[in-house]
């Protein structure tokens, strides 16, 4: 590739994570994935640090967080990834990372914002609940502005969580069009949560659910529980997926499936990836398949 394109395509990819930081933000990870392996870690830092400097300096201060957080995950994620880390642990490793920052640019807010930062937070809340349920998306009165401030740090891991789905989905597409080398990886149907996670789960319901009075042991669990629904939804629609690729769905099926699994069967996705962790459905498909084509 000359320089010329590679500028070009850089530039590119640098303009598509802001348009879709702005937009989105959680449409961010793919072009920001891509910029990561294109530069390098030092000039992706200078960019992603520098672009930041100049949001803030513009007064687009949601924005600059926004971006600032999301290249600092993918930076992280990438940098454990090219180490020969599994996916699962790069993942982790990057979420945690980052919640450790959003926690250190939280209190550093909370530091400088003083005693009035209950009700900046109370009225912003407040503010997003009347938005969205104005525009019919949400109940009156199914939510509150704590109840929405108390579930807001499982919310921010959902939406990394989410943006690196999508950064994975398109990695190799993004990297044929960019000129960069594709990345021979096991693909979503090999996905498959540690044992340990299910604990971690039946845990956190538990101490979410049942009645007790230690609020912050709640709040902690309420998040923990919604991250596991997240992440037992992938391991569903990896079960999915392995189920389409044994039993070769056309592409045009999968397509269909895939986007009403995603868009109005969460739920039952999240239970489909639990429940994969007592009946095994892959090997099952497997040996289903292999029936088949005897009796063919």
């Amino acid at each position: 590739m000359s320089a010329r394109a590679h500028i070009q395509k850089t530039l590119i990819l640098v303009a598509m994570a802001v348009f879709l930081t702005a937009t989105t933000g959680i449409l961010s990870g793919p072009p920001l994935k891509a910029l990561r392996v294109k530069l390098g870690r030092g000039p992706f830092v200078l960019t992603f640090a520098g672009l930041t400097t100049l949001f803030l300096g513009l007064g687009w201060t949601i924005g600059a967080i926004t971006f600032f957080v999301m290249s600092f995950f993918i930076a992280v994620f990438v940098e454990f990834d090219e180490r020969g880390e599994e996916l699962f642990y790069s993942g982790l490793y990057a979420t945690l990372f980052s919640m450790v920052l959003v926690t250190i640019g939280f209190g550093v807010w909370m530091a400088k914002t003083g005693s009035e930062w209950v009700g900046h937070l109370t009225s912003g809340a407040q503010a997003i609940i009347d938005q969205y349920t104005g525009a019919g998306i949400i109940a009156e009165a199914t939510i509150s502005a704590r109840d929405l401030l108390v579930q807001a740090p499982s919310a921010v891991v959902i939406v990394l969580l989410i943006s690196l789905l999508l950064a994975l989905v398109f990695e190799n597409g993004i990297h044929l069009w960019a000129g960069l080398p594709l990345i021979k990886r096991r693909g979503l149907k090999d996905f498959r949560l540690p044992e340990a996670t299910i604990w971690v789960l039946i845990g956190s319901m538990a101490a979410a659910y049942v009645k007790h009075d230690i609020k912050w042991l709640q709040a902690v669990s309420v998040n923990l529980f919604h991250i596991c629904l997240l992440i037992y939804f992938f391991q569903g629609l990896a079960v999915t997926s392995y189920f389409f690729t044994t039993f070769r769905v056309s592409r045009l099926w999968r397509v269909v499936w895939m986007a009403i699994l995603v868009l109005q069967l969460f739920l039952f996705v999240s239970v489909l990836g639990l429940l994969d962790y007592w009946v095994d459905f892959r090997g099952w498909f497997l040996k289903k398949s292999a029936q088949l084509d005897k009796k063919v």
